[in-house]
């Protein structure tokens, strides 16, 4: 009897399984839909898992396929070394030609924490006009402390700097052990003033690295200084075309230079604003100016000191896309003096997706050298080359690094759990 009781409410519960599990998914699903379905895309540090802890009535997705609203987040520095965010939403699938853009920006001062809060309310601001479409929309409580706000792009009229922005940074390290020891130290000072109207910037940097082998009682010390400044003041003539003038003076062991200084003019024409150049920039810049020269030792050509009248152009490419970025130059300078020393050259870059989970990364870079006045006739010896002591001689020079990533799995990115994870810095 016991067990025929048993089969019963086993049957009982096959039937129940069979009707009300559609029931159940298809709530599930509709409350799942409800939800934003929301992609990141970071083009730089952009604290993501704080905006998963933070703005939690969303659904994080891990592809494009998967979303109904894409957000891509690129930044640009700022005058006050600080940082601007540009915010792309796009609505896919039920949202599509919902688009909409929005930026804020981090004064150099702030911490992480005041940066990521301010990107969180401006992700918030930027999905209203989507929540507001669906049933979770009803829910959201929005307020208003107050109007202390002031419009994008300018600087309260109030600031008693005036815009300036003022740096001094020194750091160093040392390590060592049994046969070799090593000392590194840097100072940087820079000073920076930018305005809608002009930007004026000075930096200074001085560094000295000193590297000692000490092999069966014999001590080798070998010691690189050196010291660069510049400083430039750049016009926006025309939301398209602005104009500089640069400076530039240093001194290098590994350069043979005991004095290199330079003033130059510039022009530079953007197709697009300036004001996209976080979307899509194509610049075409032209500079010309001289240097002086005075070399540590004398050089291949039999000369301590030079003064050199040069020009260079480059062109630019740079766009930022949902699906990537890409980037690349074309450049090239020569002595107007001599016009066979110049050197030209090429760089491209790139971060793309290529199909869902699949994205490739590259950057790649060739020049072709051909103006190199400052090499010691001596040469350099062969501790002076193992250890880069020393500019060396070449008509060319490249580097390439080329990546691919392949990501699988559950669509869903709304969990962050940073339990082994604090001692590694990661407080995003």
């Amino acid at each position: 009897m016991q067990d025929f009781r048993i089969t019963k409410l086993k049957r009982f519960m096959r039937v129940f399984l069979l009707f009300f599990t559609p029931c159940i998914c298809m709530q599930a699903a509709a409350q799942t839909k409800d939800r934003i379905q929301l992609f990141v895309n970071c083009q730089s540090t952009c604290y993501l898992d704080y905006l998963r802890t933070d703005i939690t009535w969303v659904d994080y997705v891990r592809d494009i396929p998967e979303c109904d609203v894409s957000l891509l987040i690129t930044s640009l520095e700022t005058g006050s070394s600080g940082t601007e965010f540009q915010l792309v939403f796009t609505g896919e699938q039920r949202f599509t030609g919902l688009n909409d853009t929005l930026k804020c920006a981090a004064n150099g001062i702030n911490t992480d924490d005041e940066v990521r809060k301010m990107l969180s309310q401006t992700v918030k601001l930027g999905l209203m006009r989507y929540a507001a479409r669906t049933p979770s929309g009803t829910v959201i409580e929005i307020a208003h402390p107050g109007d202390e706000g002031f419009a994008e792009g300018s600087n309260p009229e109030h600031d008693p700097y005036n815009g300036w922005i003022f740096n001094i940074g020194l750091n160093g390290n040392g390590d060592g052990q049994k046969v070799f020891r090593s000392l590194f130290g840097r100072l940087n000072v820079s000073a920076s003033q930018v305005l809608e109207d002009h930007k004026i910037q000075f930096w200074c940097n001085t560094t000295y690295r000193e590297n000692r082998f000490i092999i069966d009682d014999n001590e080798e010390i070998f010691v690189r200084r050196s010291s660069y400044y510049s400083g430039s003041y750049i016009k926006s003539v025309t939301p398209k075309f602005s104009a500089g003038i640069f400076t530039e003076a240093g001194t290098s062991d590994f350069e043979n230079m005991d004095v290199n200084s330079n003033i130059s003019a510039a022009v530079e024409y953007n197709f697009f604003p300036y004001t996209e150049a976080q979307t899509r920039a194509l610049a075409l810049s032209y500079i010309i100016g001289g240097s002086y020269y005075n070399f540590h030792e004398r050089t291949i050509f039999n000369k301590t000191e030079q003064i050199v009248p040069e020009h260079s152009i480059s062109l630019a490419f740079s766009t930022t896309k949902p699906w990537g970025t890409v980037s690349c130059a074309l450049y090239g300078s020569t002595f107007l003096n001599t016009i066979t020393r110049h050197s030209y050259g090429a760089w491209a870059n790139f971060d793309v997706r290529i199909f869902k989970g699949l994205s490739a990364n590259a950057f790649l870079s060739y020049d072709v050298i051909q103006d190199q006045i400052n090499l010691p006739a001596g040469g350099a010896s062969d501790a002076e080359i193992f250890l880069q002591q020393q500019v060396l001689a070449t008509n060319y020079s490249y580097f390439a690094f080329i990546g691919i990533n392949y990501r699988f799995g559950s669509i869903y990115n709304n969990v962050v759990n940073p339990r082994f994870e604090l001692g590694n810095g990661n407080f995003n």
